[in-house]
């Protein structure tokens, strides 16, 4: 009382199976005795990917292979019924679900025709089944298969929603049957296909029945020829009749130089597919290899060639891409322009070669040059280092001197502080010998007596206060020299510097006192982490550096004002600061940017090494400090010291 809807029929021989539109497989029951006729549907027919069935075929081994609306489906007696379902994203597996024709070659093995997703050749059932795909790629024109048919010699054909193709069963090679090979139907019917007993094979498609006689199917051997059809130079046509003449009698095309551009246009005449044909050109003498194009493209375009002779090699193909023989070729000659002809390229190399032995000439003349001047900074190098060398000795034996010094004042040290002493004791017992005498004379001394005996004390006492001063003065000599040399300290230290520098100034004063007064005004004096040795160091060479300057003044000026080196210090936020500043003979601008360089000196030959303030710019680096300076050409130069002091603060005034 249902009513059925029957997609599908197939009789296995004895069987008849049905495959319903939505109800899935059924095999059909004949009545008997007098019964009426039944469906029944057996194990496993119940549970496929989908019960839209759409195909049906039974395989030697007597499997059942359902073709649904969502995969494809092996049906055992007594077994379990496998499952393929689609997975696009893996090339091995089943491309599309909905399956439209199932056909067993006679290798056995099962062809599926999808809808959307080609055909897929199984290579071999198993638990993970793997497919071989025939898609766009190898040669089908559409997706949609439609019908799958075999004819008596195993070729596979298939009608699909774009013509009919036949396949190679052994290379899988697939050929589209179009309207040149008799196919006038654009589009097949699914399901709508049948193999006759003659083997003819019939597709039904939209507007008529396509019949196919594959042992009358032969290969399109006809080979059209090639012709030039078209020739432009420098985008203006000439005739291309004359240039489809046979290669003997086919004279060179000339090209001229100022018209380097050729277009030629070709054709392979086979009309029965024109779309279908293949072409390829290539120029002897400069393409590499053959440049295939397709039908839309067979115009050849070469512009500015280099002159000389060439072959433009042009073919073409059927619409089964078989390649026409013989070849249709075009000789072509190109003139050169007169600027590539041999005599320009050998006004060109003796023109070049004149070039280059001026060039020659040129730095001949520009290496003698350079070798004097090597010459010459090689000679003043020399005498800079003879310079250097002589500094070297002079700083051995200042240090050597400074080790000597040390040593001295340590000996002088000790008799001068006897001697002091001694000074100190005979005043006391001229002083007690002084009160014997008089009280010796007592009374009856007279007045002349006691005024020579004053006189006499008096001249006594003045030659020990002559010696004390004297031994005073030896005293503080050496502690000046101990203290400028402070060979205890050459480290690190924490040190009241300013008194280093008075005893620095001492010491310059005691040379240089003739000739320059030093005026100070040391207003900081506070304790600082330095190195005491290498400061006094750069007080030394700025007071020597400032005496120099002083000293080389004209004698007008040394009329008009006299020499003064002014030394102050003081504190600047987190700096202790001191300043040189004599009346000198100043320093030229242009030196003024070179004035700390190595070797570099405003003094004569044989006068100064440029070393001083280079060293000194040295050492204020090492303490975090710097030193800079400002001058004036005749009027004086300053240098400004900047030391960085932590937790320091001033300890009053000092001059």
């Amino acid at each position: 009382g249902t009513e059925l809807q029957v997609r599908t029929l197939y009789f296995d021989g004895s069987h008849l199976l049905l495959g319903l539109f939505n109800g899935g497989l059924w095999q059909y029951q004949p009545g008997d005795k007098g019964r009426s006729a039944s469906l029944v549907q057996p194990a496993g027919f119940a549970d496929l990917t989908d019960q839209r069935v759409d195909v049906v075929l039974r395989d030697a081994p007597g499997s059942l292979w359902v073709g649904t609306r969502n995969g494809l489906n092996r049906v055992v007696p007594g077994q379990a019924t496998q499952k393929i379902f689609p997975d696009p994203s893996n090339p091995q597996a089943l491309p599309a679900g909905l399956i439209s024709t199932l056909l067993m070659d006679q290798k056995g093995r099962l062809w599926v025709g999808t809808q959307g997703g080609g055909i897929a050749v199984l290579r071999g059932p198993g638990n993970k089944p793997q497919f071989q795909r025939i898609g766009l790629a190898e040669g089908l024109a559409n997706m949609n298969i439609d019908q799958l048919l075999l004819d008596q010699s195993g070729r596979i054909w298939a009608s699909t929603d774009a013509g009919i193709a036949s396949i190679d069963a052994d290379t899988l090679k697939v050929t589209m049957q179009r309207t040149a090979d008799g196919v006038r139907i654009p589009s097949y019917w699914g399901g709508a296909g049948v193999s006759s007993s003659n083997g003819e094979l019939l597709f039904g498609g939209a507007g008529g029945l396509t019949v196919i006689q594959p042992a009358l199917r032969q290969a399109w051997q006809y080979q059209p020829p090639v012709l030039i059809t078209d020739v432009r130079i420098k985008g203006k046509p000439v005739n291309a009749g004359a240039l489809n003449l046979p290669l003997p009698d086919l004279a060179p095309f000339t090209i001229e130089p100022d018209a380097n551009s050729i277009a030629v246009e070709f054709a392979a005449l086979d009309y029965s597919a024109p779309e279908l044909n293949r072409y390829a050109y290539r120029m002897d003498g400069y393409d590499a290899d053959w440049i295939e194009t397709d039908a839309s493209r067979r115009i050849v375009s070469y512009t500015n060639l280099a002159p000389g002779n060439y072959r433009l090699r042009l073919r073409g193909s059927n619409r089964n891409g078989q390649w026409s023989e013989p070849e249709r070729v075009l000789p072509l000659r190109v003139l050169p322009a007169w600027y590539q002809t041999w005599a320009w390229y050998g006004f060109c190399m003796v023109s070049t070669l004149l070039l280059l032995w001026q060039l020659f000439r040129s730095r001949t003349r520009f290496m003698r040059r350079r070798q004097y001047e090597l010459e010459r900074q090689i000679e003043q190098h020399t005498r800079q280092l003879r310079e250097q060398h002589a500094e070297l000795l002079q700083q051995a034996k200042l240090a050597s001197l400074g080790t000597l010094t040390a040593g001295v004042a340590h000996e002088i040290n000790n008799p001068a502080n006897f001697a002091l002493v001694g000074s100190y004791n005979l005043a006391q017992q001229l002083a007690q010998f002084h009160d014997v005498l008089l009280q010796l004379a007592g009374d009856e001394a007279t007045p002349d007596f006691i005024d020579l005996l004053d006189q006499r004390f008096a001249a006594l006492n003045g030659s020990l206060a002559a010696i004390s001063e004297g031994t005073e003065r030896i005293r503080d000599l050496v502690k000046d020299l101990r203290t400028f040399s402070r060979l205890e300290e050459s480290n690190v230290k924490s040190v009241v510097l300013t008194d280093s520098l008075r005893a620095t100034i001492n010491l310059v004063r005691t040379q240089y006192a003739e000739g320059m007064r030093i005026e100070c005004d040391l207003q900081a004096n506070p304790e600082l982490e330095c190195s005491p040795v290498q400061l006094n160091q750069v007080f030394m060479n700025l007071m020597v550096n400032a005496w120099q300057a002083i000293s080389i003044r004209s004698p007008e000026q040394q009329a008009a004002q006299a020499g003064c080196l002014a030394i102050r210090s003081y504190l600047e936020s987190d700096f202790l600061v001191f300043e040189f500043e004599d009346n000198g003979v100043g320093i030229p601008e242009q030196s003024l940017p070179h004035i700390f360089d190595p070797f570099f000196t405003t003094k004569g030959v044989g006068q100064g090494m440029g070393m001083g303030l280079s060293v000194a710019f040295g050492i204020m680096e090492q303490h975090h400090g710097s030193i800079s300076v400002r001058s004036e050409l005749g009027k004086g130069t300053c240098f400004t010291l900047r030391l960085p002091v932590a937790n320091s603060q001033p300890d009053g005034n000092s001059k």
